[in-house]
């Protein structure tokens, strides 16, 4: 079986700033948990053979705004109120929660003990265990009220893209610049295998350059590409458009281009399989070697139609299996076959946020209307329960 190799996502907003200093006094709190946070309830869990103890709902004051982070036994989220909170993976409980005094727009970045994530105009570098602030790092002039930037950590370095056009290369430990590289623009930044790929924003594309050497590599020119991008056999790298998949192979110049002629992509997911993506109607299964269509899903179930049913969601593949989200489900469907394994209802006209970690999936749930309780659920990979 293909493991996939781990990728680290900074999703960031073009938005004119000036880069900051590491090292200043940080401006956010590690704070005790909020009164209202509601932890898992023994009665409404189940005991299970690995991972977590049981399933859980935690259920914070705030309203989850992010994708789930999970390491070393702890699960990090975000929230537009500019909280961050660590949770037990095994129990639902909270650990810490962090004030960054600002919406956090993207999914925190975990590396050797570290979390790190934006808001509020700065970049905040947390001890992975108490939460506490070690460093941090402007992302933006304190006048400008646009999302914060969001970095990605790997092998004890950040990386951080500024409106700027100037990727930051920082020490994770102390945010010592380590390098800058000139990007034409900031956009996503995503950490694969030794290499750094960045969304150059505007008509930059993606661009590709070597961690070890801080050298440019290649640029795919075509302003549609999204990352993250997602680690293939071989070596291969796909980074999907509005109607093609590009495919590379790590430091090479040349690409193959598959014409999907499709509508719009998702990132896509990767597993022995095939090559997944969603498009504006459905999940689509593609050989892996040539980017023929293998099989199509659509959800039968959405009252509201399938464009409804799985725009926006981002595949995620685990032992056969690749997980989407509707607006009001989460769907696992088997890679080799397109068929439905299961189907978990979440409530309704929801905005849903999935993570596959160690043989479950972390989902942080919001109303697509910004309002209402918000919480993160813990199901069962391969059978789809979950907490009551």
């Amino acid at each position: 079986m293909l493991i996939r190799g781990t990728v680290l996502l900074a999703m960031t907003v073009l938005a004119a700033c000036s880069s900051g200093e590491a090292g200043e006094k940080p401006g956010g709190n590690a704070l005790p948990p909020a009164a209202s946070t509601q932890a898992a309830s023994p009665e409404n869990s189940s005991t299970l053979a690995h991972g977590p103890q049981k399933l859980w709902r935690f259920t914070p004051q705030d309203h989850i705004s992010t994708r789930t982070t999970v390491s070393g036994g702890t699960a990090y989220v975000g929230t537009t109120e500019g909280a961050v909170y660590a949770v037990d993976a095994a129990t639902g409980e909270q650990k810490w929660r962090f004030d960054a005094k600002g919406p956090v727009p993207k999914a925190p970045a975990v590396d050797a003990g570290m979390v790190y994530v934006a808001g509020g105009g700065r970049m905040y570098a947390l001890d992975a265990a108490t939460g506490k602030p070690k460093w941090d790092f402007a992302t933006r002039p304190a006048n400008n009220t646009q999302p914060g930037l969001a970095p990605a950590a790997d092998d004890g370095t950040v990386y951080i893209a500024d409106p700027e056009g100037v990727l930051h290369a920082l020490d994770g430990t102390t945010g010592t610049n380590k390098w800058d590289f000139g990007t034409n623009g900031g956009g996503d930044v995503a950490v694969i295998d030794g290499m750094v790929y960045v969304s150059a924003g505007g008509k930059g594309g993606v661009m590709a350059l070597d961690v070890s050497t801080h050298t440019y590599l290649w640029r795919i020119e075509d302003p549609a590409a999204v990352l993250p991008p997602t680690p293939g056999p071989g070596g291969k790298i796909y980074i999907s458009s509005r109607d093609k998949i590009y495919v590379k192979e790590r430091g090479h110049i040349d690409e193959t281009a598959w014409e999907t002629g499709i509508g719009f992509l998702s990132p896509t997911a990767v597993d022995d399989n095939g090559v997944y993506v969603v498009n504006m109607s459905a999940v689509m299964g593609l050989n892996a070697a040539t980017g023929t269509t293998k099989w199509t899903f659509s959800p039968e179930d959405e009252p509201t139609g399938p464009i409804a049913s799985v725009a926006g969601s981002i595949p995620q593949t685990a032992d056969g299996t690749v997980y989407v989200t509707t607006s009001h489900s989460l769907v696992a469907i088997d890679t080799a076959t397109g068929k439905q394994k299961w189907q978990t209802e979440l409530g309704s006209k929801l905005k849903l946020h999935h993570t596959v970690a160690d043989g479950f999936v972390y989902v942080s749930i919001s109303s697509n209307t910004g309002s209402g309780p918000t919480s993160l659920v813990v199901i069962d990979a391969k059978t789809g329960k979950a907490p009551k």
